[in-house]
């Protein structure tokens, strides 16, 4: 297994996957909930207003609508980026394990050749 293992990872996805990925990464931030709420209470204030701009009055049924929708497309989106994600850290800890198992190896020779120099040193000796 390569140790690029996020770059292959990263080849395997779909154009889709990678919108969903960003997506998802973009609704967890704190930025996105500030402008989520200002946009909710600013469509609130504008249409509780008396004036010619309001066009969702209370119940705000396009708001909810808007929420909704917004809801259902997270749900999906969620889904795929856990998988991905699960994927992801799958790749890692092979690749990681893939270096352990050289790493391994390396000590062994090494503690051969040791153990060698040791030997000889003892016949020398």
């Amino acid at each position: 297994m390569s140790f690029h293992w996020f770059h292959a990872h990263r080849e395997g996805m779909s154009t889709f996957e990678r919108v969903a990925g960003a997506v998802v990464n973009g609704m967890g931030t704190p930025q996105f909930l500030m402008i989520q709420s200002l946009v909710i209470m600013t469509w609130v204030a504008v249409n509780v207003a008396h004036d010619p701009y309001h066009f969702d009055i209370y119940p705000f049924i396009l708001l909810n609508l808007g929420l909704s929708l917004q809801a259902a497309y997270a749900g999906p989106l969620l889904s795929v980026a856990a998988r991905h994600s699960e994927e992801r850290q799958r790749l890692q800890a092979d690749a990681d394990h893939e270096g352990i198992k050289l790493i391994r190896a390396d000590l062994d020779d090494l503690h051969k050749k040791v153990d060698q120099l040791l030997e000889r040193s003892d016949t020398t000796a």
